[in-house]
């Protein structure tokens, strides 16, 4: 399937109980991001929302959230997957993730 529906990646913290840094949940058009983001934001779960962040080697636009257990979620779609420049200093994901 060239489009899936949903696509679910889970990060890994070594150092956390629960070895789970936060769950992403990739959307492929600008829409669809801006269509979870209403949703969330109409639930009052949103707790960050960034644009061209660059971060795991690309360019994103994010919208993070976190459940009353504490586990956040990053709803984001890429940009760019080979930006020309890095930012001189890794996103927070990064560092936890290890991807940068």
């Amino acid at each position: 399937m060239d489009n899936p529906p949903l696509k679910l990646v889970l990060f890994e913290n070594t150092a956390a109980r629960e070895r789970i840094n936060h769950l992403g949940v990739e959307v492929f058009e600008a829409e669809e991001l801006e269509k979870a983001s209403r949703r969330l934001e109409a639930a009052g779960m949103i707790d960050l929302v960034e644009k061209d962040e660059t971060c795991c080697h690309s360019t994103q636009d994010k919208v993070w959230t976190q459940e009353p257990q504490g586990l956040r979620w990053e709803w984001y779609r890429v940009k760019d997957d080979n930006p020309a420049e890095k930012t001189a200093t890794p996103h927070p994901c990064c560092t936890t993730t290890g991807c940068a």
